[in-house]
């Protein structure tokens, strides 16, 4: 028996800022969340976020802060 065996080159990182639209300042505590995964990321105190590992392909992000 033969068996073909495929993956993917899933080492692509999606990185960010995230700035108040009102005072142009960074978002801390913002909730970046990949739809369609369980993969969700906050923001760190300079507004910077970091998802790794990603495969190719179209992303839909949801942004929320409280």
């Amino acid at each position: 028996a033969t068996t073909f065996c495929f993956s993917q080159d899933c080492n692509y990182n999606l990185e960010g800022k995230i700035i108040d639209i009102n005072e142009n300042t960074p978002l801390e505590a913002a909730v970046i969340q990949l739809l369609g995964s369980n993969v969700n990321v906050i923001t760190d105190a300079n507004g910077f976020f970091s998802i790794k590992n990603l495969c190719p392909g179209k992303l839909k992000i949801k942004i929320s802060h409280i």
